[in-house]
């Protein structure tokens, strides 16, 4: 009687490497239908959020009459909007993106014509937020105070592109109709908040820390300066937040000293 042959070990490994193609090709596409299905639940999580303060700003006519966001919070004792619809209890559910874990910002404006937009901020739906969170994950993974150089090169690499200057950004500044590219540059703060600073190159370089805008606290700087070799821009290479004394210093205090070619764009 004939023994059964058995698999070789060369043919077993065979079959390893094929396996782990396949999956290798498959868990991109994985990845993506759960990154998908993340986004769909922030949306209707917003959706959600959006009708109970609408339902709530019927029996609060403080709310209903607040034009922006800070008339907002004012109208809501001070308070985050969406701490308030909980203590009222219109809505206690989760008010965090599912994706990137940050919580939402309500946030409220109302054009010319009167009409108010009352809009939750998050990675999702804004694409600079996004990008900073992005950036700001990137840092976590590194000792503290890594190279800011590494934060830059590492989100390059990783999206194979820098984000670039949305046109409204530059509309009101010396760069309309430039392409530039955002660059994330973390603060020496508690908090190591992250910024952007804007330059031509979409590399991952630091572009020599010469910025052509800056983007703090939700607000554009434009660089009023320039070199030779970077027409348009201001170096931020002393932006580091810490005075001589060793001392934490504000963002405005850089910009009265060391920061003066930026302005703030109205």
């Amino acid at each position: 009687m004939r023994r059964k042959r058995g698999f070789t070990l060369i043919e077993l490994i065979v079959v390893l490497v094929i396996l782990a193609i396949v999956a290798a090709a498959a868990l991109p596409t994985f990845t993506g239908y759960i990154d998908y299905a993340k986004e769909k639940l922030c949306e209707s999580r917003r959706g959600q959020i959006l009708r109970a303060f609408q339902a709530v700003c019927v029996d609060h006519p403080d709310l209903a009459a607040a034009k922006d966001t800070i008339e907002l919070k004012n109208a809501a004792g001070g308070k985050d909007p969406l701490d308030y619809l909980d203590e009222t209890g219109a809505y206690s559910g989760d008010v965090t993106c599912p994706r990137y874990h940050t919580k939402y910002e309500m946030m409220a404006s109302t054009n010319a014509a009167g009409v108010r937009t009352v809009v939750l901020k998050c990675p999702c739906n804004d694409l600079e937020l996004g990008y900073l969170t992005e950036a700001f994950e990137i840092y976590k993974k590194w000792p503290a105070n890594t190279d800011r150089k590494v934060i830059i090169k590492e989100i390059y690499e990783q999206r194979g592109s820098l984000l670039q200057v949305a046109d409204f950004f530059k509309q009101n500044t010396r760069f309309a109709g430039k392409t530039l590219y955002w660059r994330p540059y973390y603060l020496n703060d508690a908090n190591h908040t992250m910024v952007m600073y804007a330059s031509p190159e979409n590399d991952g370089t630091h572009a020599n820390w010469n910025a052509s805008l800056i983007y703090y606290n939700g607000t554009v700087y434009q660089s009023m300066a320039g070199s030779a070799q970077y027409p348009g821009a201001s170096n931020i290479a002393s932006w580091s937040k810490v005075d001589a004394k060793g001392e934490l210093k504000t963002f405005e205090d850089w910009l009265a000293t060391e920061g003066k070619a930026f302005e703030k764009v109205s």
